[in-house]
């Protein structure tokens, strides 16, 4: 959503409530919070699709792809 455009040395900066930078959400509040809805997201598709791939596995294996799949590090 755009909420104001402002010049500068003849260049335009639009200012925005949110923007992805980096695969990362920023927001005009300083809030995390969709970023964080982003990689809950991310998480339940990834956990989805292991078990819808993987359902008749034991449960070790199973518990191993999701760790090895589901866990990320940098939230990607």
């Amino acid at each position: 959503m755009l909420i104001q455009i402002q010049t500068h040395g003849g260049h335009s900066i639009e200012y925005v409530d949110k923007y992805v930078y980096l695969g990362h959400v920023i927001s005009s509040d300083l809030s995390d919070k969709g970023d964080i809805q982003r990689c809950r997201s991310n998480l339940v598709e990834q956990m989805n699709n292991v078990i819808c791939f993987f359902g008749k596995l034991d449960v070790v294996t199973k518990m191993k792809l999701l760790i090895s799949y589901c866990y990320s590090l940098y939230g990607l």
